[in-house]
């Protein structure tokens, strides 16, 4: 369904182009409105975290056990590990997080939620269901629909990763024709 190409735009010379286009445009609308739907549930259960934020509290609640830095990192396929880190410390300081050292100490540090963070986790994913998944359900969404629309997603991740790691072999310093 790539559009009708009536000018050559900059990333698109033909219609595969056009649909990778549109499939990366709702790829980073779809993703913001997610952050932007996590912090606003945050707030509507009177807790002041970003949705970012709230992603790394989910994350660490998920399965009931305790996660490591780089859990967190690598399940949000995040490498800014001072962002993470910044938004682990006010978790900490909102006492929705607890941190556990083990014997090594800094290869040991875990994360856990407290009942507070258990409450907001909770409160978000009623919200969840109230609203995300009312609405989906009511416009025939399926579950097996988003399974497998998330299949898509974790397939274009890949070639994202792979690509990137190729380009940076390739990369060279400067603009070409500089």
């Amino acid at each position: 369904m790539a559009p009708q190409l009536k000018k050559s735009w900059h990333l698109a010379k033909d219609d595969d182009e056009a649909s990778l286009c549109i499939f990366e445009g709702a790829l980073l609308s779809a993703f913001q409105a997610q952050q932007r739907w996590s912090g606003e549930c945050a707030a509507a259960s009177g807790c002041g975290v970003s949705g970012p934020e709230n992603s790394i509290l989910n994350f660490i609640r998920m399965q009931e056990r305790p996660k490591a830095l780089a859990e967190i990192a690598r399940f949000l396929n995040r490498d800014d590990l001072s962002n993470i880190q910044y938004a682990i410390r006010k978790l900490l300081q909102m006492k929705l997080i607890e941190k556990y050292q083990g014997k090594n100490a800094r290869r040991e540090v875990t994360y856990t939620v407290t009942g507070k963070g258990h409450a907001l986790t909770e409160r978000f994913a009623e919200l969840r269901r109230e609203f995300l998944l009312k609405a989906s359900r009511e416009v025939g969404v399926s579950g097996a629909q988003l399974e497998q629309a998330a299949g898509l997603i974790k397939l274009m991740g890949g070639f994202y990763e792979s690509c990137a790691r190729e380009v940076v072999i390739c990369r060279s310093d400067g603009l070409p024709g500089e």
